[in-house]
């Protein structure tokens, strides 16, 4: 409940005396994410980083075309029956979307980002590799600190996710797929900063 409230009060604290922004012009930010996991029941943990950088074009004052190119890293560990099993993963992500400004102030701006994703992640320790393919929608809220930089802020996930799974080769091959539909507003949080020119 906390949360919905300090969501509502950043949205009224905005100034809504919208001030359009300025079609062509581009901007070059990104943002980095920090999470981590922990399932009791399979005994699991696992901490994830991410780095996502992301280039835009503003088509008019409401919207915008841009793309991320994202690299993350995962450690876990694993409780199995004969012991538990440490791992690292590495990801990369191509996602490009579309940025809807719902309100825009003098201060800062909330907006939803539509888009595509693509991820492809290797396990170091395992002949082990995912493919995600995905559709979602992700709030977000920026704050002018001057006029070119802006803080950003993105959280949670409305989507789809297909995730296609292959271990090993030969005689000891494995794969598996898994369907996902989200709707988390505030499980993932991503902070960063962007620059327009």
């Amino acid at each position: 409940m906390k949360k919905i409230l300090l969501t509502f009060a950043l949205l009224l604290g905005l100034s809504f005396n919208v001030a359009a922004q300025e079609a062509g012009k581009m901007w070059l930010g990104g943002t980095i994410g920090l999470s981590s996991d922990n399932w009791s029941g399979e005994q699991k943990t696992s901490t994830n980083f991410s780095i996502n950088p992301e280039f835009g074009y503003n088509l008019n004052n409401k919207l915008a075309i841009a793309i991320s190119l994202g690299y993350g890293h995962v450690e876990g560990d694993l409780a199995l029956e004969d012991g538990t099993f440490s791992y690292t993963s590495n990801e990369f992500t191509v996602s490009p979307f579309v940025r809807y400004t719902v309100v825009k102030g003098n201060i800062g701006s909330f907006f939803v980002d539509g888009g595509l994703e693509y991820t492809h992640s290797h396990m170091n320790s395992l002949d082990y590799d995912t493919n995600i393919y995905g559709i979602g929608f992700r709030p977000g809220i920026s704050i002018n600190v001057t006029k070119s930089i802006s803080l950003i802020a993105k959280c949670g996930q409305i989507g789809y996710k297909h995730t296609a799974v292959e271990l090993g080769s030969g005689y000891y091959n494995f794969k598996a797929n898994n369907n996902k539909y989200s709707f988390d507003l505030f499980k993932e949080f991503a902070f960063g900063m962007a620059v327009s020119f």
